[in-house]
């Protein structure tokens, strides 16, 4: 999954309910350093994974997990600026 825009609903989900979802990376911020008004050091794609792996291991069903693309679970990287998502997983 790639460029989801900020505040898009997003669910993951395994074939198969006997499955786990494993997160290989997640990243959430702005990619594009010419559009974002902040400091350049401030307005990069922050490593998500593990903030990600941490709220999909506190549901229920281990191979479905829905969450909204957003400052309030990924925090902001740039005040007033579009943000994306980018994410890589696989189901085990």
């Amino acid at each position: 999954m790639s460029n989801i825009p900020e505040n898009t609903p997003v669910t993951i989900q395994c074939g198969s309910s006997t499955q786990n979802i494993i997160i290989i990376n997640a990243y959430y911020g702005v990619k594009n350093f010419t559009s974002c008004p902040c400091a350049t050091s401030n307005c990069t794609k922050m490593n998500v994974t593990q903030t990600l792996i941490s709220y999909c291991a506190n549901k229920d069903i281990s191979s479905i997990c829905t969450f909204s693309v957003s400052n309030t679970l990924f925090g902001d990287t740039c005040h007033m600026t579009p943000k994306a998502f980018w994410l890589t997983f696989f189901c085990a």
